[in-house]
């Protein structure tokens, strides 16, 4: 049998170490990947706000074979002496624990098409906002993306703190929350959906130990959530506390003090409402607790409170049961206990003057 020629086994070499230097060359570019994506990462936040915010990545890690992309201790802080233009963005403080995403496809990021995810993880996030952008209107998070756009199978966010306003007396400060959102589709075609709530094909959050600074009052929320898939949203313990006491020295606003046990407000379509639509079947309050010091000028009705915020108010039930209801300032100084009401067919907006109803509601 004859033996093979040199030249086939000169080539067979030539291939073999060819094919080990890729595999050497790989390795030493994957070696150099993470502490290039992370200082494109932390240069990209820098160049984006013409120098106003600063990220900082304790460690970033990818992997091709599992598709993952994991970024742990990040930080971003605002700098001390804003640049001319971006004095607008607001100071912020931002920590996070730690960052996952599933899924990452390279031949799709190369396609500049849109990108599919499995998932977007954030666990452990402080987030400190000392006010909101002093201008709007710019692009929409879609528009701003390098590809056409990207869908998400769920997005996560997990352990959430924040605060808004002054630091040291916030208007808002959240204890602890949580989000989730389904099936994000960041692009043209999910921000035109009508289906979807924002980009998100459903959504879920639970909230607790919020505190609210509004004017002449505090609000205290021990516990609420949300599903979309349920339009369900639930209320536990719902508190307002007026600076002042409720007397008879009366002012030009209402001062109110309420305790809420509990409020269920079922049929509530989420997608509708982000297009200021309000529709719900059933609101129940148990066992609600208000007393009220009416104001010396007349407040406007409520479909004028509305009308800034939602374009129609709808609900088909409301129940009150085991409440309390005290009212000063004026002579009669009403009261009443035990109250047990329903009202149907309610509808606020689109205000409809000549509609037969007791206080917008059929009955």
């Amino acid at each position: 049998m004859p033996s093979s020629s040199p030249h086939k086994t000169h080539w067979g070499w030539w291939v073999l170490a060819v094919l080990g230097l890729l595999a050497v060359g790989v390795t030493i570019a994957l070696q150099f990947l993470d502490p290039w994506l992370r200082r494109k990462l932390e240069q990209q936040v820098t160049t984006a706000s013409h120098g106003r915010y600063q990220l900082r990545i304790g460690e970033l890690h990818t992997s091709l074979r599992s598709r993952t992309l994991t970024l742990r201790h990040i930080r971003m802080r605002t700098a001390v002496t804003p640049s001319p233009d971006s004095a607008q963005l607001p100071r912020v403080r931002l920590a996070v624990g730690r960052l996952d995403v599933a899924g990452v496809g390279l031949l799709a990021l190369l396609r500049r098409g849109v990108v599919p995810l499995d998932s977007l993880v954030l666990d452990s996030v402080a987030l400190q906002l000392a006010a909101l952008p002093k201008t709007g209107g710019g692009k929409a998070l879609h528009e701003q993306l390098p590809v056409e756009g990207v869908r998400l199978g769920q997005v996560q966010l997990r352990h959430v703190r924040a605060t808004y306003g002054p630091a040291k007396q916030p208007i808002i400060r959240l204890g602890q929350g949580r989000l989730s959102a389904q099936d994000v589709l960041l692009s043209a075609a999910g921000a035109a959906d009508a289906q979807r709530i924002g980009y998100a094909a459903a959504v879920a959050g639970m909230l607790q130990g919020l505190a609210v600074q509004v004017p002449g009052h505090h609000v205290k929320l021990l516990r609420g959530a949300f599903a979309s898939s349920q339009q369900r949203l639930t209320i536990d313990s719902l508190v307002v506390h007026p600076n002042r006491p409720i007397n008879n020295q009366r002012e030009k606003t209402t001062r109110i003090s309420l305790v809420l046990p509990r409020l269920l407000l079922t049929g509530l379509n989420a997608a509708q409402l982000a297009r200021k639509h309000l529709r719900a079947d059933t609101l129940r309050l148990t066992a609600s607790r208000l007393a009220l010091t009416v104001p010396t000028v007349k407040p406007p009705s409520l479909h004028v409170l509305l009308a800034p915020y939602l374009q129609e108010c709808r609900l088909k039930r409301l129940e009150v049961s085991g409440g309390t209801l005290r009212i000063a300032g004026i002579k009669q100084a009403p009261a009443a206990g035990g109250m047990r009401a329903v009202a149907t067919n309610i509808q606020v907006l689109p205000r409809e003057a000549a509609r037969t109803a007791i206080y917008y509601a059929e009955a």
